[in-house]
């Protein structure tokens, strides 16, 4: 085994070089020789750089020198068969099967924390965070929806009273210990669609009324709707959304996309595409509430179906009826 190499010295303080030989015969030690002088330096002084392809290996000694030595594969088997310090790094890099089993591994729990773990720790911080926290996103919420997607309710007082009956019926059979609010508006931009915001603010839009048939669709409708409220489901996809996109910025640098995620709150909360766990929570809250007032369980089949059938080939998702699960798919389960 080579013991003794040739390499160039860097003082630290200029830019002059010296040829000198580095010697690894004390186990433990670098020994460099330079013109009959001698200077040990113990291993656990110096810093030696990975091995990094066939690029000269680097060693920086105390007070800022630095060697160079060019036969950087002979200097790094001298070192572990002087000191047992391997370079798992290259060994590592130098065996595709193991970069490729790697780049897997990593892909696979970036994944993993995609479809797990971010949601739930999305769930344990929007269950933890006070009230206050969901009054404020609620109101500017409403405010912003107001703004962008809605337009004033048209329906008459009698009517909204009936519902306001209506929805404190549902509220006092599934509401838990949440406080609700019913608010009225014009679907303009959504259509027909019921939304539920942080705070237990619910929107019912006139188009969804006088889509429904009788009110014990509305009413299964209304409890979807707090089935949402109940597990937090907009706050959490709003914490949810703001990691991913957290981690582009982080990744990409671009902070300049902030402003439009932003900017996509309202849209967001109006449309939230909620998880197929999101959805099988709130019918399931839906369905509580029909099983406790004994109204048929096809009611809420009924007006979903019939929304689907309104919305026709329009590409965007409601908060109401997500692609995920399909329509169908959850009328099955009130059949």
């Amino acid at each position: 085994m080579i013991s003794q190499l040739p390499a160039f010295l860097y003082d630290g303080q200029t830019a002059a070089r010296k040829a000198v030989i580095v010697k690894l015969t004390v186990p433990g030690y670098i020994v460099i020789q330079e013109l009959g002088t001698l200077a040990r330096y113990h291993l656990k002084d110096v810093t030696v750089s990975d091995r990094l392809g066939s690029q000269p290996a680097r060693v920086d000694l105390p007070g800022g020198a630095r060697l160079e030595i060019a036969a950087a594969a002979e200097f790094y088997a001298a070192l572990e068969a002087s000191s047992g310090q391997a370079q798992w790094l290259h060994a590592f890099e130098a065996r595709w099967a193991l970069v490729l089993l790697a780049l897997l591994v990593t892909l696979f729990l970036g994944w993993a924390i995609y479809i797990w773990g971010i949601p739930a720790a999305a769930r344990v911080v929007a269950f933890s965070l006070p009230r206050d926290v969901d009054k404020t996103i609620g109101a500017e919420g409403l405010q912003l929806l107001d703004q962008y997607m809605f337009a004033p309710s048209e329906l008459d007082d009698a009517r909204r009273a009936s519902l306001t009956e209506l929805f404190a019926t549902v509220e006092a059979t599934v509401g838990a210990d949440n406080y609700y609010q019913l608010e009225f508006r014009q679907g303009a931009k959504m259509g027909a669609n019921a939304v539920a915001l942080p705070a237990g603010i619910i929107i019912l839009t006139d188009e969804l009324v006088e889509l429904s048939v009788n009110d014990e669709e509305l009413a299964a409708v209304l409890a979807h709707e707090i089935g949402h409220v109940r597990n937090r489901h907009a706050l959490r996809a709003l914490l949810q959304n703001s990691v991913v996109a957290g981690l582009v910025i982080l990744v990409t640098g671009d902070a300049s996309s902030a402003g439009s995620i932003a900017a996509g709150i309202p849209t967001l909360l109006a449309r939230a595409d909620y998880s197929r766990d999101f959805e099988s929570d709130a019918d399931l809250v839906a369905r509580e509430f029909l099983v406790a007032r004994q109204i048929p369980l096809h009611r809420f089949a009924d007006i979903i179906l019939r929304l689907a059938d309104e919305t026709g080939s329009r590409q965007e998702s409601t908060s109401l009826l997500s692609t995920h699960p399909a329509a169908a798919e959850r009328a099955l389960n009130f059949r």
